[in-house]
């Protein structure tokens, strides 16, 4: 009994000190945000992280308990993708209309452009120096580093230990226990970050001339939105006419890790780059290694024979190279970012079908050229209509017919055929309300009201904003689901201030005045106009949107003058139209403000006024 007693209190007095360390934590990391706000990240992840790598796992129906056998079986599956690059291609075929890219002079002011560019992180890869070390001692590495960086583009070889990779395995979904269900996170050398970085800089203005205006991906000035604005204005506008518009939805299999590199040397010639820097790329791509690294135990190394480097910084731009001339074997619209393609074409009769269809093998064709894969399982035909019979062609890739589908997540945005996005609302919606009640349920014992806010603003606030322009809501219902999620959170400061939640009915507009915060609504309407601003001022790269805009022509002097004007909708569907949203939304909002003299500030704040 005694014994019982002591563990009780032992217990109790347990329980007791992990409430005050826990609370202790909670107060530090409070008054040390802007200081060290990874602190607030990091307490995220541990209360949302998915359970560790299980102890037991298998690979190809083989199961394995020894950690040293679990990370040789992650590094069989990752690089299973590989394959086996061609022989040299032959310089006879190269076609170069641009101005030849000598190899660069690297000087010290380049290098220090490149650090100040790096993460401050503790990462390390296969040298184990984190870039914090770097740009801490970024004034003493810079003369070397310069020396080092001008002998390896001299010599025209990129040093051994900087092309190994450590591999980090990511739970994707599915089976824990299951390899397959992981992706590999690539971790490089520090330094050799740095020289990307130099060599990327010196390299991309004049790449960025030959990319294809199709391409939205890693470029500059475009982006996710860029790409689905196009395409939904295009799509909006043939809907509202009673027309069709085909979508092919193209899925590669593995294409970064698939590339080979005989055919990405040769199209770097055909970029103009010179010989010695097609010789530097040569070494920087080939005789790669990688092994993955897990809880303390390396798996044996393996060679990379394909692809462009995980993680690196020339990789993606690497990777535009290599697929830039896929625009030139569609004679039908198409629009891409990095690899994620969709080619789509009006559609009126069967022949409209049949020129798709053609453009579909136009694609394979190139694919098989190239040595890509399309995953045909994976790639999808969608027909955006509102007929009540629309046409319904069997599209098919090597005589396999693609699935056709009623809706489909592009970009990280549901389209569905009639292209009212409610799916894509409802699901925003959803998961924006699950984490709300995440942040709810861990901040009980917060008490600084600044981190909530960044917290919200972060994690849920930017689920409801992504791309809002694409599904702007227009019926009430759908604008009150979404005000519904900031209200809550609202309430829930309002308890922690006062001790109470607001009662039932309690005016919104009180609530945001209380906190200074802007509705949603409002929101959209600064996202959309800011969105204009910036492609009428060429911060956006986005010619076929801003060819949709038309500026008014006043034929006399008026009091008041729309600086935009558009059609009249013929139903909701062209309200949906981007190019009206922002035009329409511009000359309500901001009737006193010149939109190519006034600053974006002055601009934003006529709205939120």
């Amino acid at each position: 009994l005694d014994a019982l007693n002591e563990y009780k209190n032992l217990r109790k007095l347990t329980k007791l000190q992990i409430r005050l360390a826990y609370k202790k934590y909670i107060e530090k990391m409070e008054t040390s945000l802007d200081q060290d706000p990874n602190q607030l990240w990091a307490f995220v992840r541990s209360k949302n992280k998915v359970s560790r790598i299980p102890g037991k796992m298998k690979y190809m129906d083989t199961g394995y308990s020894n950690p040293r056998e679990i990370v040789n079986a992650f590094m069989r599956y990752f690089s299973s993708v590989y394959t086996n690059s061609s022989e040299t291609l032959s310089d006879n075929d190269v076609f170069n209309n641009w101005p030849i890219i000598p190899s660069p002079r690297i000087t010290e002011s380049m290098v220090a452009s490149a650090i100040d560019h790096l993460q401050n992180k503790q990462t390390t890869g296969y040298d184990n120096i984190p870039t914090f070390l770097i740009k801490f001692l970024k004034n003493v590495l810079l003369s070397p580093l310069c020396i080092i960086f001008n002998l390896s583009l001299s010599c025209c070889s990129f040093p051994t230990i900087w092309k190994i990779a450590k591999i980090i395995p990511i739970y994707k979904s599915g089976d824990l226990s299951e390899v397959s269900n992981y992706r590999p996170i690539s971790i490089l050398s520090s330094v050799s970050k740095v020289f990307e970085i130099t060599i990327f800089n010196y390299i991309y203005p004049a790449v960025q001339r030959i990319i294809s205006p199709h391409q939205h991906g890693f470029m500059q000035k475009r982006s996710t939105l860029t790409n689905l604005a196009s395409f939904t204005e295009f799509c909006t506008n043939t809907l509202d006419s009673s027309g069709q518009v085909d979508v092919m939805y193209a899925d590669f299999s593995k294409a970064f890790d698939s590339i080979d590199h005989a055919i990405m040397l040769y199209k770097l010639k055909c970029f103009g780059f010179s010989c010695e820097l097609i010789a530097f790329f040569r070494s920087y791509l080939n005789d790669r290694l990688q092994f993955v690294s897990y809880n303390g135990f390396n798996s044996h190394m393996l060679e990379v024979t394909s692809g462009v480097p995980q993680g690196s910084n020339l990789g993606p731009l690497m990777f535009l190279i290599f697929i830039n001339d896929i625009s030139n074997c569609f004679s039908c619209n198409n629009i891409i970012f990095a690899d994620d393609l969709k080619i789509f074409a009006k559609i009126s009769s069967i022949d409209d079908c049949l020129y798709l269809q053609a453009n579909i093998n136009n694609l394979n064709a190139w694919c098989s050229l190239n040595k890509l894969k399309l995953n045909i399982s994976k790639c999808k035909v969608l027909s955006f209509t509102r007929k009540r019979k629309p046409i319904l062609y069997e599209y098919h890739i090597d005589r396999v017919g693609l699935s056709r589908v009623n809706s489909v997540k592009d970009l990280g945005v549901t389209f569905d055929f009639r292209l009212s996005f409610k799916e894509h609302i409802h699901s925003i919606c959803t998961s924006a309300m699950k984490t709300l009640g995440f942040i709810i349920r861990n901040t009980k014992q917060f008490k600084n009201i600044n981190l909530l806010f960044r917290l919200y603003y972060s994690l849920v606030r930017s689920k409801l904003e992504y791309c809002d322009l694409i599904w702007y809501p227009l019926y009430n219902v759908y604008k009150h689901d979404i005000e519904n999620i900031q209200r809550r959170f609202l309430k829930y400061i309002v308890f922690k201030i006062d001790s109470e939640y607001p009662q039932s009915g309690f005016p919104q507009d009180t609530l945001l005045a209380r906190f200074d915060v802007h509705s949603m609504e409002q929101r959209r309407v600064a996202n959309s106009i800011k969105f204009l601003y910036k492609l009428v001022n060429n911060t956006l790269d986005c010619p076929y949107l801003l060819e949709k805009l038309s500026f008014t022509i006043p034929m006399y002097s008026t009091r008041h003058l729309d600086t935009f004007t558009y059609p009249t909708p013929k139903s909701n569907l062209l309200r949906r139209t981007p190019s009206l949203i922002m035009a329409c939304n511009y000359n309500m909002y901001c009737q006193n403000c010149d939109i190519n003299y006034n600053s974006l500030s002055n601009v934003l704040s006529s709205i939120f006024n």
